[in-house]
């Protein structure tokens, strides 16, 4: 997993290499997930922002990202395919959010892999101590 960090810190062009991945499996046409953003208050820098680098893998998915706080039908969508990586930057997760749309007839099953950087780890967790380290 870590060379896969490595490759994704060099074609995203990240300072350093993501200490978390996400994995979602989306199995058949109808699985989704709703509009949100990841602004937990673990991932932001000293900044307030945040990267997040995403891997799609299989079946096709509409992406989607409107302004917080507005209505659904004024998202906008970008297909997200097979081997496709989308980039997260800045303070997108503070004024935006997103969505995963249901799939289409071809109903296949898509992994997603979510590449994060983990800077603010509970004291209690493990990562604290490595955060504290290397962020």
């Amino acid at each position: 997993m870590y060379v896969l960090c490595e490759q994704i810190k060099a074609l995203a062009n990240l300072e350093n290499v993501p200490n978390a991945i996400n994995f979602n499996d989306y199995d058949g046409k109808t699985h989704s997930l709703g509009f949100h953003s990841d602004d937990e208050p673990l991932f932001p820098d000293h900044k307030g922002e945040c990267e997040i680098v995403s891997l799609s893998l299989g079946a096709m998915r509409e992406f989607k990202i409107k302004k917080k706080y507005v209505s659904e039908s004024t998202a906008k969508s970008t297909p997200l395919c097979n081997g496709d990586v989308l980039i997260m930057r800045g303070k997108m997760q503070q004024f935006f959010d997103h969505a995963v749309a249901p799939g289409f007839s071809d109903g296949g099953r898509r992994i997603n892999l979510t590449f994060r950087f983990v800077r603010k780890a509970n004291s209690k967790c493990k990562l604290h101590k490595m955060s504290k380290a290397n962020y």
